[in-house]
């Protein structure tokens, strides 16, 4: 039995995932779906007093992982995440030492530096108490240096990363890829990491090229264990 596992990114909810999640429930033989949401978005609560990390969210993951009856079934599972919730869902799996099927991760920010600038200044203007809370996420009310591409420097299991390579935004990409191409070349080679970049394609990039993501997914999980898989530049607009 495969499970899918999504979850969105900032400021989304569970209904964001729906595009990519039927695409690849298309193309793989999926049983159960497992549609989580970050805290204060969507339908769940939100305690504005609360100050979190990457790794409280990837355990509030897992609790709703155990209220779906799920948790138990993360080896057997395709994780899909989008921005925050790719790293999230990358943080909770190794936490618990899961070993899923695979994770498709699309622009998973790999720091919060001048990529994220677009984000940073949308989450100041914002002046919310969940915009709030995603600076404290990012370490930007302190203005710390914070670097997440420790997520995907060992992957355990097969791990694609997805980004755009439009980096700045226009009309037609309102929000820019957040990952620099320099992040990428940074994280080290790995049998089980393939990341893929895409033309003319921003921070949505998983969304906006669902079929084509879904498809590849697919071919890979039936080719991975023929051979080493390197990381390659996709281009495809």
């Amino acid at each position: 039995m495969t499970v899918l596992i999504t979850l969105h990114g900032a400021f989304l909810n569970a209904s964001s995932m729906q595009p990519i999640s039927q695409a690849v429930a298309r193309y793989l033989p999926i049983s159960r779906q497992g549609h989580l949401e970050l805290p204060g978005h969507g339908r769940r609560p939100w305690d504005a007093d609360t100050t979190l990390t990457i790794e409280d969210l990837a355990r509030d993951v897992l609790e709703q992982l155990k209220f779906k009856n799920v948790e138990q079934k993360l080896e057997n599972s395709i994780l899909v995440g989008e921005s925050t919730g790719a790293l999230v869902l990358a943080a909770a799996a190794a936490l618990i030492g899961a070993r899923p099927l695979a994770g498709l991760f699309g622009e998973p920010p790999l720091s919060n530096g001048y990529g994220m600038r677009q984000v940073r200044l949308s989450l100041e203007r914002q002046n919310t108490d969940i915009s709030s809370a995603m600076q404290n996420v990012f370490g930007w009310r302190t203005n710390e240096n914070r670097d997440f591409s420790y997520l995907f420097t060992d992957p355990k299991y097969l791990s694609l990363i997805i980004h755009g390579l439009q980096r700045t935004s226009n009309n037609a990409v309102p929000v820019h890829s957040v990952i620099e191409q320099h992040e990428i070349d940074a994280i080290p080679s790995h049998r089980n990491l393939l990341t893929c970049a895409m033309e003319g394609c921003g921070h949505r990039v998983l969304q906006n090229k669902r079929q084509y993501w879904a498809l590849m997914l697919k071919s890979v999980l039936m080719a991975y264990y023929s051979g080493e898989w390197r990381r390659t530049k996709i281009p495809y607009s």
